[in-house]
């Protein structure tokens, strides 16, 4: 049997799905250049992106 593990890099998405929370994945900053020599990110939108996820978390703290 193969058993799931959450290995880096990695993302909100496999810590959720590790406690059997279905989760979307891939939501963040835009970003070009992705792993490149080169990459870069839009860090004007990581306050639009954390309420999000702020939002998202503490809705799942108040469903339980």
């Amino acid at each position: 049997m193969v058993r799931a593990k959450t290995a880096g890099p990695s993302n909100i998405g496999n810590l959720l799905a590790g406690e059997g929370i279905p989760a979307t994945v891939g939501f963040g900053v835009p970003y070009e250049g992705l792993h490149g020599i080169d990459e870069r990110a839009h860090l004007a939108e990581l306050p639009t992106v954390y309420a999000v996820y702020q939002r998202a978390i503490l809705g799942l703290l108040q469903a339980g």
